[in-house]
């Protein structure tokens, strides 16, 4: 599945907050301005794409909100939709994907809470363009633990709507660890996460997910890997912090009924080789 080629200019009589988007000529971006960095690293912003073949009335908006080491890329996720009369917005947020600048450590942040300002303005934007149009979250990853803390937020101010239910995907809630260790480790990652937040933890990578996922391997998707690069971004010492893996996301963040958990139970070779008819469902979904 190759992406598209850049569209070289923006058609007339577009709006000229959207500009053409390196996803090609059925996407659009806008910037999303934040101001300074609360954690001192200059002037920063998110980035909102908007899918241009959706149905100009959709039956719902869906917003994409990725995880560590990624940014919106989901062309196929934004047609298939479209094909199911929704319109798609995609956001990266700050430091991430589109939004990274010279001099910014990539996907970086010393509090999760922060996040809610790039997400309020981006549910503004829809609001403005799709008045009365309820609104799904689809988050990934880590942007599962962002997205219902910040819904939370908004829940616990009585400014839910217009969003009516989320979709977590292979959501991240804490530390892949062992319950056991967690009275040995939590103090150790905390003070280091205090003490030197920038720090990048010397953690063993891996590109299996690149290799899985992308269409020049054994996978499907086209997807730039200077913005998704093979091994990561890292985890930082912050990771380790208060408000990451003790944020408490399955406790006291937003969980309505209409919450589901994806996981994916085989790669896209396996897919292509027998394809789910011949064997187990290639993903599976679970109410949390």
């Amino acid at each position: 599945m190759s992406t598209p080629s850049p569209d070289p200019g923006a058609p007339d009589g577009s709006d000229p907050q959207w500009a053409p988007d390196l996803l090609g000529p059925s996407y659009t971006r806008r910037d999303l301005p934040l101001g300074a960095d609360p954690d001192g690293e200059g002037e920063i912003s998110a980035t909102l794409v908007r899918h241009e073949d959706a149905p100009t009335e959709p039956t719902g908006v869906v917003l994409v909100v990725h995880g560590l080491s990624d940014y919106f890329f989901h062309t196929h996720l934004a047609e298939f939709l479209a094909s199911s009369g929704f319109a798609t917005y995609g956001i990266d947020l700050r430091k991430c994907g589109r939004s990274r600048r010279e001099g910014l450590t990539p996907h970086f942040t010393t509090d999760l809470e922060r996040y809610d300002d790039e997400l309020d303005q981006a549910l503004d934007v829809i609001v403005s363009e799709h008045p009365g149009t309820p609104v799904l979250v689809a988050a990934h990853s880590t942007g599962g633990l962002v997205v219902p803390l910040w819904l939370g937020r908004r829940r616990d101010r009585g400014a839910l709507a217009p969003a009516v239910g989320v979709v977590l995907n292979s959501p991240w809630f804490q530390l892949d660890v062992p319950e056991r260790a967690r009275p040995v480790l939590d103090p150790v990652i905390r003070t280091l996460g205090s003490l030197r937040p920038f720090y990048r933890l010397p953690l063993p990578t891996s590109d299996r997910y690149v290799i899985s996922t992308h269409v020049d391997h054994d996978g499907d998707y086209h997807f730039d890997t200077t913005l998704k690069p093979p091994g990561g971004v890292g985890v930082r010492g912050v990771y380790g912090r208060g408000g990451w893996p003790r944020s408490g996301a399955p406790r006291s963040g937003y969980s309505p009924g209409s919450t589901y958990r994806s996981r994916s139970c085989c790669s896209a070779r396996r897919r292509r080789r027998s394809g789910p008819a011949h064997g187990a469902p290639c993903s599976t979904w679970t109410p949390i």
